[in-house]
């Protein structure tokens, strides 16, 4: 399922995320994958003990398995900890129920809306009413003023008829309410990114081997608009706009971005899916569009987008990914609904573009698509220079090295130099005196590094 597998490669890249794992697990207990949803929760245990979402995830997994009395027990120690914590109330009044009794069912039941008096369950009510028990009722919350819980979330959210955006500000309410006791809603230091900040890359296209056509066409959409202002005008050319580097990895689309950054000293945000990913539902888009405000209040500027296939997959294929409501808000974004984008530059990078989806392939969006293929000989040397600079050489024949490294991407080659660079540090530290790094120390080293570029370069789209 794709959702899952976004999930997974998510946490792949951020496996210290704990709100990625409370996601992970939330989403496979919607789906009823429990054995693995309490790996999840104890895997978001293991990185902050005692969380109480995770602890309670815990709990809501065994309830689902009908191991009612260990999951009461462990419920009760979430309580213990805090008396406050509405879930926590409202989970045990779903225990007692399945046990039968009625009457602590209905005190649990009370007291999780006396600590949230927004929050209703309309089943726990109803099965209550059934056994005689007469719950307190309260007004149903206007829609406006009651968050959505993300998909999976253990308190069922089946039960509930929560509308599909939320307005985070409700976090810095004062006062016992839903959305903070019982959400733990995050402000912007929470983040995966700091909004409220944003990089200035030094480094400039000197630093960047080949490439020649993506750095002309980048300054076409950055640097020329403002150097040749009326004739851009006269055009009806505007800065900014969409761009999407594809091929194998390795062969330096990311860095491309950040010496563009470094050429134009242009603000740059650099965006992965484990970063704008975030477990309440509305809150990853309101993040998202805060984003691209400060984007255009400080262009020129650059948001880069990494791994654009982990978040913008096809919609089509699970209409139950967690990221779907962040990839419209993104088309969104991109289309400027919000505000002009005007001197905002969109790089998007992937190794996999038959997965994007189409959606973000349409003109006015990502409507230039550009190879960054691997380098040819004549940049795998000038990469080879770059890489010796600073160090003890001898004698290196660039060009000759180059030809030896047919398929070689720009991280390989990196990667050759770092291994020879190892193996004469290895024999300077028995000498006790610098040794160079000569040909065939480069030459083992070559032996010793695989090529992850393929035996073909990728056709052109």
């Amino acid at each position: 399922m794709q959702s899952l597998s976004t999930l997974r490669r998510a946490i792949e890249d951020a496996p210290t995320n704990v709100r990625l794992w409370l996601l992970f697990g939330q989403t496979l207990v919607s789906r009823g994958e429990l054995t693995e949803a309490r790996k999840a929760f104890e895997s978001a245990l293991q990185l902050a003990p005692a969380h109480p979402e995770a602890c309670l995830g815990v709990a809501q997994v065994l309830f689902r398995e009908g191991n009612l009395s260990e999951a009461a027990v462990r419920t009760q120690c979430i309580l213990k900890s805090d008396n406050n914590f509405a879930p926590g109330h409202l989970l045990m009044s779903r225990i007692y129920l399945a046990e039968n009794d009625p009457t602590k069912a209905t005190e649990h039941y009370a007291a999780a809306r006396a600590i949230s008096k927004t929050l209703s369950d309309g089943q726990i009510e109803g099965e209550l009413i059934r056994q005689g028990q007469r719950p307190t009722p309260v007004d149903r919350p206007d829609p406006e003023d009651r968050p959505r819980l993300a998909a999976g979330y253990p308190l069922e959210p089946d039960e509930f008829e929560w509308p599909d955006q939320i307005d985070c500000e409700l976090a810095n309410r004062e006062g016992p309410s839903v959305e903070q006791d019982e959400f733990d809603f995050v402000d912007d230091d929470d983040l995966g990114f700091n909004i409220d900040d944003f990089e200035r890359p030094k480094g400039s296209f000197a630093d960047v081997a080949g490439l020649d056509d993506v750095k002309q066409e980048l300054l076409m959409r950055l640097v020329y608009p403002y150097e040749y202002t009326d004739l851009f005008r006269a055009y009806g050319k505007k800065p900014g706009g969409g761009v999407l580097l594809y091929g194998p990895p390795g062969c330096g689309k990311s860095m491309v971005c950040r010496a563009l950054a470094g050429e134009t000293k242009a603000a740059f945000y650099s965006l992965r899916l484990h970063q704008i990913l975030e477990m309440y539902i509305g809150c990853s888009e309101k993040n998202l569009n805060s984003l691209f405000q400060l984007a255009r209040e400080n262009a020129p500027s650059i948001i880069f987008i990494d791994e654009l296939d982990a978040l913008a997959g096809h919609r089509g294929e699970g209409k139950q990914h967690p990221a779907r409501s962040v990839v419209n808000q993104l088309l969104i974004e991109m289309d400027g609904h919000d505000g002009s984008n005007e001197g905002v530059l969109i790089i998007a990078a992937t190794s996999a573009i038959a997965n994007v989806d189409t959606a973000f392939l349409r003109p006015g969006r990502f409507d230039r698509r550009i190879l960054v293929p691997p380098p040819c000989p004549a940049s795998r040397a000038e990469i080879l220079r770059m890489q010796a600079r600073n160090r003890p050489v001898s004698s290196l024949d660039y060009d000759a090295l180059a030809g030896m490294m047919e398929n070689y991407s720009g991280a390989d080659i990196a990667q050759v130099f770092e291994v020879a660079a190892d193996d004469a540090l290895r024999l300077a530290m028995r000498k006790k005196e610098i040794v160079p790094i000569t040909m065939e120390t480069v030459q083992l080293a070559i032996a010793r590094v695989e090529p992850s570029a393929g035996s073909s370069r990728p056709s052109n789209h």
